[in-house]
């Protein structure tokens, strides 16, 4: 697999050219950097304030106004190391900190490049449309200040935010205004640059003669100058990347060879594992197990010797897919396992990656966790499989939201046999003497022990299999195999969660969808947990779940039963008898890609719905949610409605919501069962006096329209009464330790229109969890008025009585279905889920 880099260059120095991960198209970006007046490094601003206080520039308005421009630098360029280093939260304060001295100074090119470099972070956090909005702010004094140089540099800068969008003709528009610039000023520099990230967009588009083009243009114009060999081995890389996408798999070696040769001169050896890398992808490609396995061992080397964890990482990814193609699963599975505990570790603490890399991580590693839990599934290793899973439901969570870093039990990764610690220290020890053989260091045992690990071989191409030959790895093999057989796997990992499961008479289950196949592992109380593997194909189950909520949001329509059915026998029926022998009174459901976008309650057995055997509640994963039970105090409720209608922009594009006048009338029902409900309506409901309000209470309901996409984040909301709108991000700044629940008493807040993955689903639950709230109820599609208020009626009535929240969704529903027609209708009822802990 390939991937896309942004590569920085700016206003004041050469460009630079830096690549930084395995397996790469690289799209070179413009961030202005201030001229280095600070050059340390520091971790707080209060260094920034002592510095210009001992310098004496406080004494007349003139020298006020020098140490105004001065601490203006002085942040911009604090913002730029804060940035490099993916402290992104704190680069954004510092650059906004030296936007403000620069207004107050009427100095309109730092004004610019502070908003350039606002929005470059904004496009770092996926906050997209906020880029968007800093970068115009910047181009407008651009313009107005014809400074052209940085003109052309923001329309760049803005082409790569839609590019990121998935708006190509937009992308490529921008470029191209940017280029014509660039021309006119002879910018060399600058017009490779462009037409680099121009033949980016074409790459993504898939049109790879029009990439190559451009790719090759940018090539020769930074040959022409001679200055940027770095420069030149990056193009060379993607070049190589779209001839090998056009199967010229020998014009392709062969400018992986130039950037390899250009980066062994430089000794550039990060530059270096990524081609090393790239070269085993084309062999991987062409099915030469054997030639692409050396290379990706040979670039393993490289990235333990340059400390680039996450590209050793992919890596052992690589090698244990290879060795998966190879039927080598047991070698596969401790390849794959030593990738996922990597990323888990870079998990903790995603600062220490360049920010492009950042990126990258989310973007890219699903995958190793999806084939290293089919593999151990297939195995019979359920327990270690299941570990995998919840750690796969984490690595989405932060896929979507960009801030999900796990904590100490997902810090722990998964198990390992035994054994497979053995196989992954003998790897690495072969690693780190075939650096040292590079490097001519070997010491005379240590060239021994290398020909022993190798067989003899001298080749480096060749080495690694005769590494995986060798006597001492085919022993650890036969050791792994005889241990897996015995299921020698340490179960202190299951028996906490197995503990609590205890407690709540609950079982968890974690579907996972695979190309050929559903598998749906069970955890209960008592028994070690299980799978069963039902033979469905991925786009099967798809368009299961799209026909399936069409039916559901069409009340008319009772066509729903059969597809339930179905969907009863893939993900309940072959665990039914387990469910009912453990006694399980309580379905915790942690569902798997788009099986988010279905409500489990409405499953059918053929007399009754799930939610009428069972209580259900949804999580993110496991390891993200705390399953002890609060005591059973009066709710405290702040209640929230907007009944009128609102119209806001969302992406430049105007997007209509109308008036939902049954919200007063739902709130004020709340006020007649709770006693000192803060009640605010419309004018009085806004983000200041809600987020206020939180402090005090246990229960937080919002009666308003939302809309929860696919995409980013950003274009995700909640409404207030006065149009104001609280973002997905925004809730991540909001305190909510004393809230048991939040009630999104509202249109559409668990998904939007359009399709993805199901992460924005339970990613809105686990916003909320992440500031504190034990649970969240959300909806799955528009609901209407009516429907809504029955269904919250019957809600808070059961909750005023002590039941928990969980239990109390679950009783109006059934109250609902049994309470005959209209409302009996999945489309009124089966919307509303629960996310978090509410039992």
């Amino acid at each position: 697999m390939y991937y896309i880099i942004e590569l920085p260059a700016n206003k004041y120095s050469d460009m630079i050219f830096k690549v930084l991960h395995k397996g790469f198209c690289a799209s070179l970006s413009f961030i202005p950097i201030a001229i280095g007046i600070y050059t340390g490094t520091f971790s707080s601003l209060s260094f920034i304030s002592e510095a210009t206080a001992q310098i004496g520039l406080q004494d007349s308005s003139e020298n006020n106004s020098k140490a105004k421009s001065f601490d203006a630098d002085v942040f911009q360029k604090a913002g730029n190391d804060l940035q490099k280093k993916g402290e992104l939260n704190s680069a954004l304060q510092t650059f906004q900190r030296a936007l403000k001295l620069n207004e107050e100074q009427n100095d309109r090119a730092g004004q610019a490049q502070s908003l350039n470099s606002i929005a470059s972070v904004y496009n770092d956090l996926g906050q997209f449309v906020r880029a968007i909005e800093s970068y115009e702010r910047a181009l407008k004094i651009s313009k107005e200040s014809k400074d052209a140089l940085g003109e052309s540099g923001i329309l760049n800068n803005m082409g790569i935010v839609y590019r990121n969008l998935g708006q190509f003709d937009r992308a490529i528009k921008l470029y191209q205004e940017a280029l014509k610039i660039q021309q006119k000023l002879g910018d060399r520099f600058g017009i490779a640059r462009t037409i680099n990230n121009l033949g980016l967009v074409y790459r993504n588009n898939k049109e790879y003669a029009n990439a190559l083009d451009y790719y090759r243009q940018a090539l020769a114009i930074i040959k022409e100058s001679g200055k940027n060999p770095a420069g030149e081995a990056v193009i060379h890389n993607n070049i190589g990347f779209l001839l090998n996408e056009r199967g010229l798999n020998a014009e392709a070696f062969k400018s992986y060879q130039q950037s390899l040769e250009i980066s062994q001169k430089l000794a550039d050896r990060v530059n270096e594992s990524v081609t090393l890398g790239n070269i085993g992808l084309l062999y991987n490609s062409q099915g030469q197990f054997d030639v692409a396995l050396g290379y990706y061992q040979q670039a393993l080397a490289v990235s333990r010797q340059t400390g680039d964890r996450a590209g050793e990482a992919k890596l052992y990814q690589h090698i244990g897919s290879l060795l998966k193609e190879r039927k080598q699963n047991v070698l596969a599975i401790a390849y794959l396992k030593q990738s996922v505990n990597i990323y888990e570790e870079i998990r903790k603490d995603l600062n220490s990656l360049a920010r492009q890399e950042q990126k990258l991580y989310a973007d890219t590693i699903a995958p190793v966790y999806r084939r290293l839990a089919d593999l151990l599934l297939q195995q019979d290793r359920v327990i270690e499989a299941q570990q995998v899973l919840d750690l796969l439901k984490v690595q989405e969570a932060d896929d979507y939201l960009k801030n999900v870093r796990g904590n100490e039990q997902t810090a722990k990764g998964v198990e390992y046999q035994p054994v497979e610690r053995q196989m992954i220290a003998l790897n690495i020890e072969l690693s780190d003497l075939q650096v040292l053989e590079s490097q001519g260091k070997l010491t005379l045992p240590q060239k021994e022990r290398l020909t022993a690990l190798v067989n003899q071989e001298k080749e480096a191409n060749r080495q690694f299999n005769a590494f995986l030959n060798s006597a001492e790895v085919q022993k650890l093999t036969t050791e792994l195999n005889r241990d897996i057989q015995q299921q020698n796997v340490d179960l202190k990992a299951i028996v906490g969660l197995q503990k609590e499961l205890k407690q709540l008479n609950a079982a968890i289950i974690y579907p996972l969808v695979l190309e050929s196949r559903l598998e749906i592992v069970l955890v209960t109380p008592s028994a070690p947990p299980i799978h069963r593997s039902v033979p469905v194909r991925q786009r099967d189950v798809s368009a299961a779940v799209e026909k399936f909520r069409a039916n559901l949001k069409d009340s008319s329509n009772f066509d729903f039963q059969d597809t339930s059915q179905q969907f009863y026998k893939w993900l309940i029926e072959p665990i039914a008898a387990e469910l009912q022998q453990a006694n399980v009174q309580t379905i915790i459901y942690a569902p798997d890609s788009r099986l988010r976008y279905i409500p489990i309650a409405t499953l059918y057995d053929g007399k009754q719905f799930l939610v009428e055997k069972y209580n259900i509640n949804n999580i993110t994963a496991s390891s993200l949610t705390n399953f002890n039970r609060r005591g059973g105090n009066q709710p405290k409720v702040l209640a929230g409605a907007s009944t009128i209608a609102h119209n806001v922009n969302v992406l430049g594009k105007p997007v209509s919501f109308g008036a939902i006048p049954a919200t007063k009338q739902e709130v004020k029902n709340i006020v007649k069962i709770f006693p000192n409900v803060t009640e605010l309506v419309d004018s009085s409901f806004t983000k200041p006096t809600t987020k206020t309000g939180t402090d005090s209470h246990t229960i937080i309901h919002l009666a308003t329209h939302g809309s929860f996409n696919t995409g980013t984040p950003d274009e995700s909301f909640l409404i207030f009464g006065d149009s104001d709108r609280l973002t997905l991000k925004e809730i991540d700044t909001w305190v909510l330790k004393g809230v048991d629940l939040v009630v999104l008493s509202a249109c559409e807040t668990g998904i939007g229109g359009k399709y993805g993955d199901g992460t924005e689903v339970l990613g809105l639950g686990y916003q909320f969890q992440h500031v504190g709230a034990r649970a969240v109820i959300a909806s799955l599609w528009t609901v209407s008025d009516g429907g809504t208020q029955k269904l919250m009626d019957a809600f808070y009535a059961s909750l005023k009585k002590g039941v928990s929240a969980t239990e109390s969704l679950r009783l109006a529903q059934i109250s609902m279905i049994r309470g005959g027609a209209p409302f009996d209708h999945p489309y009124f009822w089966s919307a509303f889920f629960l996310i978090g802990n509410g039992l």
